[in-house]
This record gives structure tokens, C-alpha cells and sequence, in this order.
């Protein structure tokens, strides 16, 4: 089959969740004799009115980056005409059997509707909550976790009262409340002078146009590809058919692994987390739960591997929550194709995130590497890790409730041992490529 991969980014430029699922996947289907092109978003500040395309060679794969100048289109958050007129453009030449998006930020909502316009079957891998949340994450600006509201008064409060964000009292007050400070705040986002004085920018009608193209746009793809069945509950209660879904979780590409060194229950138990640290991954909450164990520094240890400076000031926050506790290690940046080593430095992964994690790739990672896995008991999360079995659960932001579990750890590392016994074996990236060649016959032959 041809096939055109498009996501927000490519390695080396960007190397996120997404990022890597396309570059592997691209690998992988050409290995099976696919014709296979990417393309990749991966700049919006670039200069000029129109789009900027440039072709690379990169690991075997023709890879096309596209960027724009977001100054220039106001809806290029959720639907981009120089996107949507490119890849247009695109598909009309190349006339791909299959065009799949893969998360749909920055390409858009236009993407899709590039496709249906030019008759090409388009299936969407959804990686996270794009397409029903504006800031992609069902995690509002107070910390608190988002159900999916109707009501676009309540995502514009959310997404646009930078005002609000910069006083620290209005979390503060809206937890003290038990929410009500918010619903109040809600109530008067109804009326535009009142609403002029809690945000910097924001329309109602925008934020509604927002949600509902881009839902629009998601009913009209072929198949939809869900790596949880969490996420797919979360996309089917906001409205979109059961019938377009369909469950497929990511597989790992281990053919270049080495087996790691295990802890063997003897030296210090080896805490670690693994991964982009933002703010929304919780490693706040597994510093303070590790500061309070009374175990020394020959007895417990915490990794944390991952570019700290890449947010500064919640890097420095957790350097100060730290406070220079040998326990403690910042690892830095890794490769992601050093995954076996780094797993190598830990006894058990800490995933202490404080979103709705969809099928977190460094869960998979961990149990491939025989890594059992604490988390939060959340969202993809809670559907991987089983309690006393693999790993274990802890409740969300709870930090008492995880250093309960680590102490515990310390106190017992045989723990460990049993643990692993449980780890589950991992769907592997040639299983995951004969389920997507399926999914991509099944849709080539509806449309033919």
C-alpha cells in the first residue's frame, strides 16, 4: 500500500510519545513493503504568509516538515486553511491509499478534511484529547482533573483566563470552596463585561466553533485507533459513535534491546521516573513522598531521568523541593534508544502523573525491562498496572498514599522480586503492524 504518516513532529527534531510512534511505524510498515511518506509539522513560528516545506531522508523514511507562522492564521489551533491547502494539494498528486493522522495537533481538524476532499480514507490514531479538549489534556489551569464539559463558557474560563492564572489564590480559593468560587466565576464568564475583567481574550462562539469542527471532523474519518479503552470511553461519552473505534495498543520495537541488570534484592532499592518532565507528570509529588522516607542513602536511592531545564521554573521548583538530598539524582537527557540502560539504573518506575495518561509508552517500557511499575490509579494508568501483582496504585496527588507504598518497598525489597514474576508480557511492534495492516485492508476495501 502507499501510505502517508502525518504528526506534529519527526525525530531528531522532536522526540515525544507520538513523535516516536510515527518514526517506528514508518520503519516497520516500509520493512513490510509499504510505500510510506511522513509528514510533519514541526514548526509554528516560522516567517512568511504561506506554508514553508522542506524534504529530508531521515532512518530510510521521505520525510516532508511543514511549518507556518501562527501570527498569520487565527484558528491555527484547531483548523488551518495553509495545512488544509497543502496536504490538499498532497493527496490529490500522490493519490495515497490510506492517509493516517496521528494525534492531530497542529495538522488540525483541515487535515482531515483534506482528505475527505480528495476521497482518501483517513484513519486517526488518537494519542491523547485533542479532539474534545482545547488544551489536550482534560486537565483544567486549576490542576483539577476535567470531565469533558458541554459547556463552552466553562473550556474558555479554563483555556483563556491568563489573569486568573497569575493569581495563585484562584486554585487556592476553588479548592477551599469545594469548587464553588469557580462555578461562581462561570456563572459571570456569561456576561461580557464581566468576562472582559477574568480573561485577556476569549469568545464563547470560538471555543464552541473549536469543539464542534473538530468533532465534525473526527466523525467523518474511517477508523478511529484507541491505545486504551480509558481513552476511548472518554471519546465515545463526548459523542463519537462506539462504531468508528477500534483498540489497538501500541507495540514496543525491542529487536536493538539489551537485557537489562536487575537489583536482585540486594544494595539500595533503586526508585526512578523516566520521562518528559512538565509539570501534568506529578514528579513534584515523587520527590515530596521520597524526602519523607527515613531510609539512608545506602538503603533507598531516586533516578529521575529526563531534561529538568526544559520548563525552568518547575525544574527549579523541584531542585528546591529536592534540596540537595544525595539520595536524590537528576539524570538528565537520555536517547530514547538507551531505554534498556536507563532501565538498568532503577528496581521500580514511579508514574506519578496528575492527567489522564493514555497508554503511557514508559509503562510498557518498564515491564519490557522487568521494571514493575508504581503510578497514579488513574486513567490509562490504573489499566495497566496491577495492584500487588506488577506494581501497585496509589490515589491521585496523594503523596502520604505514596510514600506509604515506597516505605514499604524500602522496608521489604523482596517485594520487588514478586513483582516481577507478575510483569505481563508486552505487545511487540511486528504485532502491532499485522493489526494495523488489518485495520488499513478493512478501510481500503469499504472505499473501493
Amino acid at each position: 500500500m502507499k501510505i502517508i504518516l502525518a504528526v506534529h513532529g519527526f525525530p531528531p527534531n522532536q522526540i515525544g510519545g507520538a513523535e516516536w510512534r510515527t518514526h517506528r511505524t514508518a520503519r516497520w510498515l516500509k520493512r513490510r513493503g509499504h510505500m510510506i511518506q511522513v509528514v510533519a509539522v514541526d514548526n509554528t513560528d516560522s516567517s512568511g504568509d504561506d506554508i514553508n516545506v522542506n524534504n529530508e531522508h531521515i532512518d530510510g523514511i521521505d520525510v516532508t516538515r511543514l511549518s507556518f507562522n501562527k501570527s498569520k492564521v487565527a484558528t491555527w489551533q484547531y483548523k488551518n486553511p495553509l495545512i488544509g491547502k497543502y496536504l490538499t494539494g498532497r493527496l490529490h498528486n500522490d493519490r495515497p491509499d490510506i492517509f493516517h493522522l496521528i494525534s492531530g495537533v497542529r495538522n488540525t481538524g483541515s487535515a482531515v478534511q483534506a482528505a475527505r476532499d480528495t476521497g482518501v480514507p483517513v484513519v486517526v490514531t488518537l494519542t491523547e484529547f485533542y479532539w474534545i479538549c482545547p488544551r489536550n489534556t482534560l486537565l483544567r489551569n486549576t490542576g483539577e482533573l476535567c470531565h469533558c464539559p458541554d459547556n463552552g463558557l466553562e473550556c474558555l474560563l479554563c483555556l483563556c483566563n491568563t489573569k486568573l492564572n497569575k493569581k495563585l489564590r484562584y486554585p487556592t480559593i476553588n479548592r477551599a470552596t469545594s469548587g464553588l468560587y469557580g462555578k461562581l466565576l462561570l456563572w459571570a464568564s456569561q456576561y461580557p463585561f464581566l468576562r472582559t475583567k477574568m480573561v485577556s481574550s476569549g469568545d464563547p462562539r470560538r471555543i464552541s466553533e473549536w469543539r464542534s469542527y473538530l468533532k465534525a471532523m473526527l466523525m467523518q474519518t474511517a477508523r478511529l485507533i484507541a491505545p486504551s479503552q480509558f481513552l476511548k470511553d472518554r471519546y465515545v461519552a463526548s459523542g463519537i459513535p462506539e462504531e468508528l473505534f477500534v483498540l489497538c495498543r501500541q507495540g514496543l520495537d525491542t529487536s536493538q534491546w539489551k537485557p537489562p541488570s536487575l537489583n536482585e534484592d540486594h544494595g539500595p532499592v533503586r526508585f526512578g521516573f523516566v520521562g518528559n518532565i512538565y509539570p501534568h507528570k506529578g514528579v513534584d509529588i515523587l520527590i515530596q513522598a521520597f524526602k519523607q522516607l527515613n531510609f539512608s542513602h545506602s538503603q533507598v536511592r531516586l533516578n529521575i531521568f529526563g531534561e529538568i531545564d526544559k520548563y525552568p521554573v518547575y525544574g527549579r521548583r523541584l531542585h528546591q523541593l529536592a534540596n540537595s538530598d544525595k539520595r536524590i539524582r537528576f539524570a538528565g537527557h537520555f536517547d530514547n534508544r538507551e531505554i534498556p540502560s536507563v532501565f538498568s539504573q532503577i528496581d521500580v518506575l514511579i508514574v506519578p502523573s496528575v492527567w489522564y495518561e493514555n497508554s503511557p509508552n514508559v509503562i510498557l517500557e518498564a515491564y519490557a525491562c522487568k521494571t514493575p511499575v508504581i503510578a497514579s490509579d488513574i486513567g490509562g494508568m490504573a489499566e495497566l498496572v496491577q495492584r500487588d501483582i506488577c506494581g501497585d496504585l496509589f490515589k491521585l496527588r496523594d503523596v502520604k498514599g505514596l510514600r506509604a507504598i515506597l516505605h514499604r518497598i524500602a522496608a521489604q525489597p523482596s517485594i520487588l522480586a514478586q513483582w516481577r514474576m507478575g510483569i505481563p508480557n508486552v505487545k511487540l511492534i511486528e504485532e502491532e503492524i499485522s493489526e494495523l495492516e488489518g485495520i488499513y485492508s478493512s478501510v481500503v476495501s469499504k472505499n473501493s
